[in-house]
């Protein structure tokens, strides 16, 4: 989600790399903030602004003993390390979104190492990739060539002016990943949750390192951490910024999330045998990843009393452009205005309407076909039916969505095998809908979802699953416009949201398994949930037939840069019950996640505790206030304040 307003080929591999390297002196950080077409790298080495980067980082690394990724050790002294027991998890933060600009974020300090949490969850836009390291709204500096370069590009699908100019730029996000990296503030977080990476020569440290880092980092990227505003797969260079991530999040070299085929999708467990050992979780999960199968049943399974399993879903590697109804309306508006300085969505929008390789534009048509397509069946009596009706419509089915059925447009139904009239343009597709995640990752989702053992589930969704699913008046001066879902969210792509939801609610059993979603993106935090039976909502998720809750629990907005109070109204305000603190009931300023892990007394989880009890999660402030809690029940897998409700 873009802060200025929404829009919307593997190439080159070389990339930076953060490895090994040793106690430095944190920068100063870089004041202002903006976005950013091309980015000329001669016309940046031409810059002062360049220079006084250059002559930094010359500095910096000669200190660390590294340059650009490359690992430098000292042949002489053995690095020292002190051996630390990885701990029992028992309290998680997570967030997202940090800040466009390079301000100190003090909240690292001043109220998440104060909460000492075993482990750390990054649920997206660790950092902002497609801001430029100029400040474009800083007009006095619009005469100068770097000024230029960043901020005043000409518009395309990717590019947008004047904050999104350097979207892709793999150079730009370079800069941008070593200053975010260097924040003071993260950085006594690292030295808190690793305290002996930086002695052993790491930085960033391994977050999954038990020895490195007892209080273990990990996390999953958003559109910002792909270097796109609201990317999908025809990010470029989305190798290369994966790359860029992994290494930044601290995922191991050898960790099976790296390979090129797929997106960074995982499964993490905690408190496995050794109460937070991440030990041989790599052997297992790579068997599966790799192969797109279940996990091997004769590999241990995590213990069942307070394990927790968490996942870690790829929303951009895979996910296809904007499904053509979330937008339609409000994109021919933006195009029969015409290309001007005043229409800035222009570009997007022509190409979203007319784009792509038959002219007929680039939004994904597969939701729409397929909704009408099971909206006419569904009025059929059964036996009249189309013989894939039931995996292409029902999610219960346990054959939805396994197989590639694409619509053929001459025959006005779904064919298996290619070579039929009107079929050729859509021989690449993954599935019958719109997809976020791949068929690939649903498939290991589903399987892994269904077999884990755990206590507690907890999937990491930096794309919010549950937003507002009403249409609204599109914002701006195009409100003669219906617009549907944020633009990003998962409301945008109606089918993949809704098998989501389905597989989380059907892998809950009140007593023995409950799960959470945590999320991210808004630059707001609260709760969500979607409850069984008749709701105002119900017909969005297919929920009314539901046995359990689907909870989710949004932290979004570290710093006061990217929450910073905008006040319930709009988009914001929540009118079908959703939110479990009432209409408004969110935060809008800087804050964090806690998730703590309750025995039957209350207390948190030790390594003698025979079950998680309760849940506790909390919203809390950079002052260390908590703004909203709330309380999951293991016993009934529903939050404490909806059980009477």
């Amino acid at each position: 989600m873009n802060h200025q307003g929404s829009t919307d080929g593997d190439d080159d591999m070389r990339a930076f790399s953060f490895e090994r390297s040793y106690k430095d002196d944190s920068p100063t950080l870089l004041k202002g903030s903006g976005g950013g077409g091309t980015f000329s790298w001669e016309n940046l080495k031409k810059s002062k602004v360049f220079w006084c980067c250059l002559a930094f980082f010359i500095i910096f690394f000669l200190i660390l003993g590294v340059a650009l990724g490359l690992a430098a050790e000292d042949d002489d002294d053995e690095p020292t390390q002190v051996e630390l027991a990885s701990p029992t998890v028992s309290t998680i933060a997570f967030g997202s979104c940090t800040a466009y600009n390079f301000i100190y974020q003090e909240i690292w300090e001043k109220a998440i190492i104060p909460s000492q949490p075993d482990a750390w969850i990054w649920a997206g836009d660790f950092s902002y990739l497609d801001d430029p390291i100029v400040n474009c709204n800083n007009e006095d500096n619009a005469d100068t060539e770097l000024w230029q370069q960043s901020c005043n590009c000409s518009n395309n699908f990717i590019a947008k002016r004047p904050h999104s100019c350097l979207a892709g730029d793999v150079y730009n996000a370079q800069f941008r990943w070593l200053y975010t990296l260097k924040d003071p503030g993260y950085s006594a977080f690292l030295n808190y949750m690793c305290p002996n990476a930086q002695a052993a020569g790491y930085w960033p440290p391994p977050g999954t390192d038990a020895t490195l880092c007892p209080r273990h980092i990990i996390g999953v990227w958003d559109d910002h951490d792909s270097g796109w505003n609201n990317a999908n797969e025809r990010l470029p260079n989305r190798q290369i910024f994966k790359k860029m991530y992994l290494d930044a999040v601290g995922d191991a070299p050898d960790s099976p999330r790296r390979g090129a085929a797929h997106g960074m999708f995982y499964k993490y467990t905690l408190n496995e045998f050794a109460k937070g050992s991440f030990s041989s979780l790599y052997e297992r999960e790579s068997q599966s990843i790799s192969r797109g199968t279940d996990l091997d049943p004769l590999l241990p399974l995590p213990q069942e009393n307070i394990g927790v399993d968490v996942f870690l879903l790829d929303e951009r590697y895979q996910r296809e452009p904007l499904p053509c109804e979330s937008r339609r309306d409000y994109c021919e508006l933006v195009v029969a205005a015409g290309d001007s300085l005043s229409n800035n969505n222009f570009a997007w929008c022509d190409d979203f309407l007319n784009g792509g390789v038959d002219g007929e534009g680039t939004c994904c048509k597969k939701d729409e076909q397929l909704t009408a397509f099971c909206d006419a069946q569904a009025a059929l009596a059964p036996s009249a039916r189309d013989q894939y009706y039931e995996q292409l419509c029902n999610l219960g089915d346990p054959a939805f969505g396994t197989e590639t059925l694409l619509f053929d447009e001459g025959l006005g139904t779904y064919v298996r095998n290619p070579g039929v009239d009107g079929f050729a343009e859509d021989l690449q597709a993954d599935s019958p809908f719109c997809e976020v995640i791949g068929r690939r990752q649903r498939a290991w989702f589903r399987d892994s979802l269904s077999q884990s053992a755990a206590r507690l589930k907890i999937v990491v969704s930096a794309s919010v699953l549950i937003g507002n699913p009403d249409e609204t008046p599109c914002s701006g001066s195009f409100s003669s416009a219906t617009c549907k879902c944020s633009s990003d969210d998962m409301e945008c792509y109606s089918w993949a949201k809704r098998e989501l939801a389905y597989l989380i609610e059907g892998a809950q059993k009140p007593g023995e398994s409950c799960a959470i979603v945590l999320t991210g993106d808004y630059h707001i935090s609260d709760f969500r949930v979607i409850k069984p039976g008749v709701q105002p909502y119900s017909d969005a998720y297919d929920s009314a037939g539901w046995d359990n809750q689907v909870i989710q629990f949004m932290s979004s907005g570290l710093t006061n840069i990217t929450a910073h109070g905008t006040g319930c109204h709009s988009w914001n305000a929540d009118q079908l019950g959703l939110r479990a603190d009432g209409n408004c009931g969110y935060v809008d300023f800087a804050s964090f996640g806690l998730i703590q892990l309750l025995d039957a007394n209350g207390n948190l989880v030790d390594s003698g505790a025979d079950t998680i009890a309760k849940v506790r999660m909390q919203i809390v402030s950079t002052s260390r206030v908590v703004q909203y809690e709330q309380v999951l029940d293991m016993e009934t897998c529903m939050l404490e304040s909806t059980i009477t409700s």
